[in-house]
């Protein structure tokens, strides 16, 4: 009886509570069950990449997509190794390159495979959620990591999301796996390979390896220390397996020992200097690509620092950085930090390359079919978490793991994207929730449900509130898209898309210059459809105005004339309308009428007064008249705000020389 007590005082807090029920559900029906669930997310994954076809975008890679692709490319070509520290992380580039090798730059292909991956992430939340409630909640995780919306979404996309919530979710399995059987030296090695395979595809996996190589000691505390420290060598011999190579590359290329990129400090500092808001803040001194990212960093860097940077060496200047800023103003940096700790669970999907809602709106509809969203799953999840970490140990990993890399992006900054390793851990824990519900439902244990009530609606109205990221307008969407269909050479699609941007953009200017290209290669150099397209009555007076330049580059001035009449007529305060007929009407034989040129010429200018072109233009105006009096008061007029103007000094030339003559 001594012998009993001794061992129970040994026995840990998960072993004396009480194990999930056993399965109930037959082994066939479950089957059966799960298969539907994967055939669901199989078949809707598909179904999105079909339709996605439609999109401009499914084959033109912009922003990130276009930065792996080109990287792949090189690899495909035969650049393997590459000539510098990594900046951005490895993996999914050569994952494309690879592809790209074998069976050539197909991007339905990589969309495809993406899809499988998502359906294997599915059945991993179902593997874990099995091993840590029975079957019916598996069913129920494995249901849940389906109908997530950012799982189909990003399959569509040139990204390594999909590889991302694969390799979380096999490692939350394969931790529980490894706890279940911590004699299994495979078990501890898969885990490690997984985990050195994840901080290859988002660099912040790196602060969660402590903690990982601490699991194989904590999982199993009671036995020996050296069976633990086996465990922990196979999983650190996993790791090895994966980053050794990685840093080993970087110091051969490079001539520095950097674990596997070089981006953390640069990053660090996006999420805070200030200008920062939360989401990625584009930098006076960056090009918001990563093409050319690194290169404006180090730059910056060097340029700041007064001398040459090495890659490791640009990064720990923007730490530097960052945190300097961090010391100067804690109150700002706090406020900061608590509002990306919100929008970490709020409901609202950052765009970062692309917008979940306007692809879902415009080309996929059947991203409508996945519902769940993560402002809806992080409260079930976060309770269901700590009832479950409360009665096994073995959920202590996915628990811990998802937690801590929620922590780790909030110094950071906050788009959709970053968000979706932590989904399957919540999927597995909401699934948790749900049974503990029915759990204290059936022993009517009202307090601590009306509890557990409470903290959801108040998870729900955090998840939900408005944010002004939530409520900011799509311009730039817009933008992208219509940039998209121009890229495609479909200018008839880009225009309306250019139209709903312009209002909404902070600096419409490049918008409003590709819009004018969009109109010349929809008209192509065709009179007839420039005539035509002027005529309708929908034309606005910017429209009628490119339309105007075109028939001029065409030589139809006389057409071109009348479109800016009615330019002019439609809205008296376009500038560009009277400035170009005032022009023509001093300068073209087929339209000459000085009268109406001095007219239009002075009323472009009593829209804009120093616009310093058409000044000039209304010089050379009076000088065809034959007033060589007012045409050299405007050139000089001209000169006195601008002396170095070229063309006011050549025309002032050219008067004295005739004059003389």
């Amino acid at each position: 009886m001594a012998k009993n007590s001794q061992r129970g005082r040994h026995r840990t807090r998960a072993e004396n509570s009480p194990r999930p029920a056993e399965p109930t559900a037959k082994p066939r029906s479950t089957l059966i069950a799960l298969g539907l669930i994967l055939a669901f997310s199989l078949i809707l994954g598909v179904v999105c990449v079909i339709q996605h076809r439609a999109s401009p975008f499914s084959r033109l890679p912009i922003i990130d997509e276009e930065a792996y692709v080109d990287w792949a490319k090189q690899i495909a070509a035969g650049d393997v190794l590459g000539k510098t520290v990594f900046y951005q992380d490895p993996l999914y580039p050569y994952f494309l390159g690879f592809l790209f090798w074998i069976a050539g730059t197909n991007y339905t292909l990589v969309r495809l495979l993406q899809v499988v991956m998502g359906t294997l992430s599915v059945a991993a939340v179902f593997w874990t959620a099995r091993k840590l409630l029975s079957e019916k909640p598996a069913l129920l995780a494995a249901g849940i990591m389906a109908t997530y919306r950012g799982l189909y979404f990003f399959e569509l996309q040139l990204l390594k999301e999909s590889m991302v919530i694969l390799f979380a979710a096999l490692s939350y399995a394969l931790g529980v796996a490894a706890a279940d059987q911590p004699k299994s030296k495979a078990r501890w090695l898969g885990l490690g390979l997984t985990l050195g395979l994840l901080t290859l595809l988002r660099g912040n996996y790196q602060a969660l390896l402590p903690f990982a190589v601490i699991w194989p000691f904590i999982s199993a505390w009671h036995d020996p220390w050296p069976e633990r420290l086996l465990r922990a060598s196979a999983l650190a011999l996993g790791l090895a397996l994966v980053i050794v190579p990685v840093t080993a590359r970087n110091h051969a290329v490079g001539g520095e020992w950097v674990l596997t990129t070089s981006q953390g400090g640069a990053n660090f500092y996006i999420g805070n200097n200030p200008v920062a808001d939360g989401r990625y803040a584009t930098l006076p001194f960056v090009r918001a690509n990563p093409q050319w990212e690194a290169q404006d960093f180090r730059a910056e860097a060097e340029k700041r620092a007064g001398r040459k940077l090495k890659p490791s060496e640009v990064s720990a200047f923007w730490y530097h950085e960052a945190l300097a800023w961090i010391a100067a103003n804690p109150g700002r940096a706090m406020q900061l930090w608590i509002h990306k700790a919100r929008l970490m669970i709020h409901q609202y999907e950052i765009p970062d390359n692309h917008s979940l809602y306007l692809i879902r709106q415009v080309f996929v509809p059947a991203l409508w079919l996945a519902v769940l969203g993560f402002g809806v799953l992080w409260g079930s999840g976060l309770i269901g978490l700590i009832v479950l970490a409360r009665r096994d140990r073995r959920s202590w990993y996915p628990a811990l793991f998802a937690l801590l890399y929620a922590f780790s992006m909030i110094p950071f900054f906050i788009v959709d994207r970053y968000r979706l390793a932590v989904v399957p851990a919540l999927a597995v824990f909401a699934a948790g929730f749900a049974v503990w519900v029915g759990q204290e439902w059936k022993q009517a244990r009202w307090n601590w449900l009306a509890l557990a009530a409470a903290g959801i609606a108040l998870s729900l109205l955090i998840g939900f509130l408005p944010t002004r990221e939530s409520q900011s307008a799509q311009g730039p969407e817009f933008y992208l898209l219509a940039n998209a269909y121009l890229k495609t050479h479909q200018p008839a699609a880009a225009i309306p898309w250019y139209d709903r941007a312009i209002p909404l953009l902070s600096k419409p200017e490049d918008a409003i210059n590709n819009r004018a290209e969009a109109m010349r290669e929809l008209h192509g150099g065709d009179i007839a459809a420039i005539i035509r397209d002027a005529e309708k009555p929908t034309a606005s007076a910017g429209d009628l105005v490119e339309l105007g330049h075109q028939a001029e580059k065409l030589g139809q001035v006389a057409t071109a004339v009348k479109i800016y009449e009615r330019a002019a007529a439609k809205d008296p305060t376009n500038f560009s309308a009277h400035a170009r007929l005032g022009f023509l009407y001093c300068a073209s034989p087929e339209s000459k009428d000085f009268s109406k040129g001095f007219a239009s010429m002075k009323q472009a200018l009593a829209l804009k007064p120093n616009d310093l072109d058409t000044m000039n233009a209304l010089g050379n105006c009076y000088f065809l008249a034959g007033d060589t009096a007012s045409a050299r008061a405007q050139w000089q007029a001209i000169l006195k705000i601008q002396p170095a103007h070229q063309g006011a000094k050549q025309n002032l030339n050219l008067l004295e020389s005739s004059r003389k003559k």
